[in-house]
């Protein structure tokens, strides 16, 4: 088969996998992809990952950030790359093609920081599944509302008795308190998560951001706990996680395996 000069021959079992990554997490570096395709069933997706990338945005399929993070490359959808996976099957309503803006650059570092959690909980080997926001964004939308907001991921979690679905949030600076205030009434709506895991930038002790959120948002739901994000990527499911600014906090062990605490949710 011949093909115009310049276009390329895209791979369902390759390249695909690779696509919906950089998509669904809105911006993403190498070495994220390289780790979450050492999870895939084909090892393949994580061979060659830097030409097949380079070789996608070559082809427009994918766009390269101007900004790097420690170096390293930062990828996103384009809109091509947004129509071939339409295409294939594999649209969103919350994201596609015929959107009039689809990169802000404002959330490279946000998405970023969301990929990282979701990669500690691989490491852990506690993460079943892993919804990104526009995934979840695309199901509310599809559904009129089957979770109370739009969250920043839903992750299922293995626990001892049962998978847990937690809802995750992350911040990476204090909000407005009409933001919480508003936040606070749409996470008190939420009826089909187990629990919320709020995690935010806290590595200045001076700006006291974690207790400013727990103290905003204590109490807004059953199954919230707020924890740092620095620790929490430092020391995975032996992070503490607060149920308040009063609780001397249980790690997030603890919360999956109600034996080691009978009362963690």
């Amino acid at each position: 088969m011949r093909y115009r000069r310049g276009s390329v021959a895209l791979s369902e079992t390759l390249d695909l996998p690779l696509m919906l990554h950089v998509r669904n997490a809105r911006c993403i570096t190498r070495e994220q992809l390289r780790e979450l395709l050492d999870f895939e069933p084909s090892r393949l997706a994580r061979r060659r990952l830097a030409w097949r990338a380079e070789r996608l945005v070559a082809a427009h399929y994918l766009d390269a950030v101007e900004e790097r993070i420690h170096d390293n490359r930062i990828y996103t959808i384009s809109r091509k790359g947004l129509q071939y996976l339409e295409m294939r099957g594999e649209g969103l309503v919350s994201v596609h093609s015929s959107m009039d803006t689809l990169f802000d650059p404002a959330i490279v570092a946000h998405a970023v920081d969301l990929v990282q959690i979701r990669v500690a909980l691989r490491r852990a080997g506690i993460l079943v599944q892993w919804r990104s926001d526009v995934e979840v964004s695309s199901e509310n939308m599809e559904t009129g509302g089957e979770y109370a907001k739009d969250y920043d991921a839903i992750a299922t979690l293995r626990a001892k008795e049962r998978s847990l679905v937690y809802g995750i949030e992350y911040e990476r600076s204090v909000k407005s308190r009409d933001r919480y205030r508003d936040l606070r009434i749409r996470i008190g709506n939420e009826t089909r998560l187990d629990g919320i895991l709020y995690l935010v930038q806290d590595a200045s002790r001076q700006t006291r951001h974690l207790s400013a959120v727990a103290e905003e948002l204590s109490g807004a739901h059953p199954g919230i706990r707020f924890g740092s994000f620095e620790s929490f990527l430092e020391r995975g499911p032996d992070a503490i996680f607060l149920e308040s600014t009063l609780d001397p906090g249980r790690t997030l062990r603890e919360l999956l395996d109600p034996r080691i605490h009978p009362s963690a949710l």
